[in-house]
């Protein structure tokens, strides 16, 4: 009898990351606005505020915006930055809910708590 190799785990990027939570979103009809990372909107003018979340919902959850950043699985509290956490903290007091979500799973988990 021949033994099975383990499956392997599979590590998204954070890009990845991001992909299966628009899948997940796509197919709940939830609409989304994703924010390019160094995104150019004009020749060679970069107009994307640093630290601003990956992705903007366009529906609310008990009246509030929401907006996630998303990290990798195994991504540590530290991975999120200086301006990230600046941009995060002006969002809040400005009355949004920012999500900062380790992985697809944990952010879908996150939404799905707020009645998404």
């Amino acid at each position: 009898m021949r033994r099975r190799k383990p499956a392997k785990v599979v590590s998204l990027n954070e890009a990845g990351e991001v992909k299966a939570l628009c899948d997940w979103l796509d197919a709940k009809g939830i609409g989304y606005i994703p924010i390019p990372n160094k995104g150019r909107w004009h020749a060679g003018q970069d107009l994307r505020r640093k630290g601003a979340p990956d992705l903007v919902l366009t529906r609310t959850s008990k009246g509030l915006p929401v907006a996630v950043e998303m990290k990798r699985t195994n991504a540590s509290p530290s991975d999120t930055k200086a301006e990230q956490l600046a941009v995060h903290e002006e969002m809040r007091n400005g009355g949004w809910v920012v999500i900062v979500a380790r992985g697809a799973t944990d952010a879908i988990e996150r939404l799905t708590g707020m009645g998404f």
